[in-house]
């Protein structure tokens, strides 16, 4: 038990941001995976993937917690699509816990974001979408 908890732990020093604070967002996430609830459904739960994300905001930053890392270093985020963002243009992308720039394009069909080789832990990784202050 003491090995989960230092794990959780481990994860919030690096994501904590996304986390405490924030408010949900105006779409809780999005991806394939369905949880399925209730009692003694453990053993029915499926992996999350790399299309599976959860969303929270903090003062002008939007977070974007993705929930498996792709194999193919791209992660598309079709919530964020240019529409979706009420004309607000985005000017950075960060994830949380790297120091490596996170490269994007943003358009209709979402948000594209090209990540870095090496994956950091094991659980979800977050990004943090800045955007420009001078927004409608």
């Amino acid at each position: 038990m003491q090995g989960v908890l230092r794990e959780v732990g481990s994860w919030l020093k690096i994501n904590g941001e996304a986390i405490y604070g924030s408010r949900p967002w105006k779409v809780y996430g999005e991806g394939p995976t369905k949880i399925v609830e209730g009692a003694f459904h453990d053993t029915d739960a499926q992996p999350f993937t790399e299309r599976d994300f959860r969303f929270t905001t903090k003062n002008d930053a939007l977070y974007a917690c993705e929930l498996g890392w792709p194999s193919t270093g791209e992660a598309m985020i079709r919530s964020f699509a240019a529409a979706q963002l009420g004309g607000r243009k985005i000017t950075s992308v960060s994830l949380l816990g790297s120091t490596s720039p996170i490269s994007f394009e943003s358009d209709l069909a979402g948000l594209q974001l090209h990540l870095p080789a090496q994956v950091l832990g094991k659980y979800a990784h977050c990004f943090k979408i800045n955007f420009d202050s001078a927004h409608p």
